[in-house]
C-alpha cells in the first residue's frame, strides 16, 4: 500500500525518530506522537527535508484521552490510520 498513514508513539526522538523517517523515505505519511513539542518538531523537520509529509501530536501514551486526541489529530490532518 503506498502513502500509508503512519501512527510512531516516541516519535519524538531515538527509535521513534529514526522509525518517522524510515517511513517516510519510503513514501508514507506521518503522524509522530510525544510527550514534548520540541522535540516533535524536530522529528518535523527531519522528515520534511527527506521530502516527508509529518504532522504531530503532543501525548502521553499511558493516559487514555491523549491517545484518543492524536488518533483524533491523525484522522484530522489524513482521514485514516493505517499503521
Amino acid at each position: 500500500m503506498a502513502e500509508r498513514v503512519v501512527m510512531v508513539t516516541g516519535g519524538g526522538r531515538g527509535i521513534g525518530r529514526a522509525t518517522c523517517v524510515r517511513f517516510a523515505q519510503a513514501g508514507d505519511r506521518i503522524m509522530a506522537v510525544a510527550r514534548t513539542r520540541t522535540e516533535l518538531e524536530e522529528t518535523r523537520r527531519l522528515v520534511l527535508a527527506c521530502g516527508g509529509t509529518c504532522e504531530a501530536s503532543c501525548a502521553d501514551v499511558t493516559v487514555e484521552e491523549e491517545v484518543g486526541a492524536a488518533v483524533q489529530d491523525a484522522l484530522d490532518a489524513f482521514g485514516r490510520v493505517d499503521v
